[in-house]
């Protein structure tokens, strides 16, 4: 897939002399008969244009086997250095590398059959101390920027982490009482036992940041971090993990602002879109659309750290399918508040995995709930409007102590049935300290226990044949339930 706003032509380039190693004995000199052009989100800081560079004449071989770390730092600042443009990756082969890192107005472009591949040596990767304490005090990426205007990555090629890629790799082992895949730790500077991973791609305190059409495929750990940044763009992007390793979100929007995300294609084993807020800093105005989920976590999932307040967010015509829980509230620490959400034009399909997965097969779960860390803030005013939903549990609304508020559902048609070895059905609370984390129930068509004000209106709920022991009423209000109005609701259970 091309992508418009790129010039794929490769610049000129002259005096290229590679040492045995593939370092260079001096850099090429970049002529400026071709030009990049610079998305338009950069070009208020870039200018319209800028130089292009091709990665092969500062060394880079695409045999597999060489590691292009050094090449690709060297085409990096040479563009740097020529005040901005595109790092080019040419298609037809396979590059080896660590970690590469952006700056100001400079773009990687992965043309159609390029190809880069993480390296095995932990001494490739760079150690970024880490924005969030997640996954240790350092990340490790493979594309990355920090601090940096005016970046991204482009075109149609792929970035490949290469976990359990070939088949085995950077596994540990394998659970098949859960179908579940154990990461091998690498030896990476100063991480954790059980998170020495790599992360894909991570930005960071960066603004203008625009990825367009690449695969990101096979990350060790999170596949795509937004850290504290403003104005970012991402569109056309498909991402792949194994349905069966963990931590392995599709993009985690941390602490950022005015975030847009369009047209992308995300299957992941964790959540595949995360919001949440690590610091005081919030995560608001953000856009996702016209997307496809599958996850066996949750697809759409707002915390669960929770330390600023998240707000103004729209996800509309998204499908979601194979995945656990679909639209998922589950702040469980901090003070921050979560409000002004609205899911449109929504078809959901969730199912049960297993207990090593967070979630139930629930296709909209609201909850706010404390771990050891307790959650202060509030959960308010989220919408779900013109939803359709097969699943294999109850959409649940859940406030304990502290009731939501103002949650409605508005044009939704519901259908509660059974297709998987979900034997033992419950309201899965995880991780909360408050009570049991799961509790077997019936499953009904929609339960809401400790909600303040909320609605639900032209609404159908179907129980599918055949007829489970664990069915339960169309409509479970506990006593914890104030203010809640039903209008021209129709239930059909199994006759």
């Amino acid at each position: 897939m091309a992508c418009p706003t790129m010039c794929l032509v490769v610049v000129a380039l002259v005096s290229v002399f590679a040492l045995a190693d593939g370092r260079l004995a001096r850099r090429p000199t970049v002529t400026t008969n071709n030009k990049f052009q610079f998305p338009q989100l950069a070009q208020s800081q870039c200018g319209e244009t800028g130089v292009l560079v091709n990665v092969v004449d500062y060394g880079g071989v695409p045999d597999g086997v060489t590691i292009n770390t050094g090449a690709f730092r060297e085409a990096v600042s040479a563009v740097s250095d020529a005040g901005g443009g595109c790092v080019v990756v040419p298609g037809g082969g396979t590059f080896r590398s660590g970690s590469i890192q952006l700056r100001d107005c400079v773009f990687l472009q992965l043309l159609d059959g390029a190809v880069i591949y993480a390296s095995d040596n932990a001494t490739d990767f760079d150690s970024v101390p880490a924005y969030t304490e997640d996954c240790g005090p350092y990340d490790y990426p493979l594309v990355y920027a920090v601090n940096s205007t005016s970046t991204g990555i482009i075109g149609s090629g792929t970035l490949n982490g290469g976990a359990n890629d070939p088949p085995g790799h950077l596994v540990s082992s394998y659970d098949p009482n859960y179908n579940f895949l154990y990461p091998k730790d690498i030896p990476l500077y100063d991480c954790p036992p059980g998170l020495c991973r790599i992360k894909n791609v991570v930005f960071r305190d960066c603004n203008n940041v625009v990825v367009e059409g690449v695969y990101i495929l096979n990350s060790p750990l999170w596949t795509f971090t937004i850290a504290q940044c403003d104005n970012v763009q991402i569109s056309g992007v498909t991402i792949r993990g194994d349905r069966r390793w963990p931590n392995n979100d599709g993009i985690d929007v941390v602490d950022s602002a005015n975030v847009e995300i369009n047209h992308c294609n995300i299957t992941t084993g964790d959540d595949s879109i995360c919001v949440s807020t690590h610091t005081s800093v919030p995560s608001h105005d953000i856009v996702v659309r016209n997307s496809y989920m599958e996850s066996t976590s949750s697809a759409l999932k707002f915390g669960h750290v929770s330390y600023a307040d998240m707000y103004n967010a729209i996800f509309d015509n998204i499908t979601i399918r194979e995945t656990n829980r679909g639209m998922c509230f589950m702040p469980r620490e901090g003070p921050g508040s979560i409000r002004n959400v609205t899911f449109s034009n929504i078809d959901a399909e969730t199912h049960y995995f297993s207990t090593k997965w967070w979630g139930s097969g629930e296709p909209m779960y609201v909850t706010a709930m404390s771990d050891e860390n307790p959650y202060t803030g509030v959960v308010s005013q989220i919408k779900f409007v013109n939803i359709t939903s097969r699943s294999e549990n109850s959409p649940l609304v859940a406030g304990n102590p502290t009731p939501v508020s103002r949650v409605s559902f508005e044009s939704v048609s519901i259908t509660i049935a059974r297709w998987s070895n979900y034997s033992h059905p419950c309201h899965d609370y995880r991780p909360w300290i408050g009570g049991p984390q799961m509790a077997y129930s019936p499953t009904d068509g929609i339960f809401v226990d400790g909600l303040i004000g909320g609605k639900l209106s032209d609404a159908t709920i179907t129980f599918e044949p055949p007829q489970q022991s664990y069915y339960g009423i169309c409509v479970n209000l506990t006593a914890r339930v104030v203010g809640f109005m039903e209008t021209n609701v129709l239930c059909y259970p199994v006759v």
